[in-house]
């Protein structure tokens, strides 16, 4: 396909995923008990009206996976 993927981890803990055409992910940590979380989602396609409800279903799901991983992240920083 000829995109590019990997995980980057750059100093002092910031790391950022990129799987396009999917998404990409950042955490960004702004002190030792809190982080930002940043999605970006990749699909021109979707756009349109007709995909709304899907891309509301898609989201809400993605939310539920990323807030899993919560405790994962957490304990990963003691």
């Amino acid at each position: 396909m000829g995109y590019k993927r990997g995980v980057y981890c750059f100093f002092p803990n910031f790391k950022l995923w990129i799987q396009k055409p999917i998404f990409n992910l950042f955490i960004e940590p702004l002190a030792p008990n809190k982080i930002v979380n940043t999605e970006q989602f990749f699909r021109p396609a979707m756009l349109a009206d007709e995909y709304k409800e899907t891309r509301q279903e898609n989201a809400k799901l993605w939310k539920t996976v990323f807030e899993e991983d919560i405790f994962v992240v957490e304990e990963c920083k003691r």
